[in-house]
C-alpha cells in the first residue's frame, strides 16, 4: 500500500492497522493502573482494605 492509497482505507481497516503495528512495535507493558484499581492497591498497602 502506498502513502496515497491510505484515504481509502475504512475506519476498520485503519483501526486493525494501527493495532497490529501497536503490538508489533510495542514495548509489551502492561496499560497503567485506573485511578480508582491504584486506589484500592494503595489502601491495601497502608492496611485499610
Amino acid at each position: 500500500m502506498n502513502v496515497q492509497n491510505v484515504g481509502d482505507l475504512s475506519l476498520g481497516q485503519w483501526g486493525s492497522i494501527c493495532r497490529q503495528w501497536n503490538k508489533a512495535h510495542g514495548d509489551g507493558k502492561a496499560p497503567p493502573p485506573s485511578e480508582d484499581e491504584f486506589d484500592l492497591a494503595v489502601m491495601r498497602v497502608r492496611g485499610a482494605a
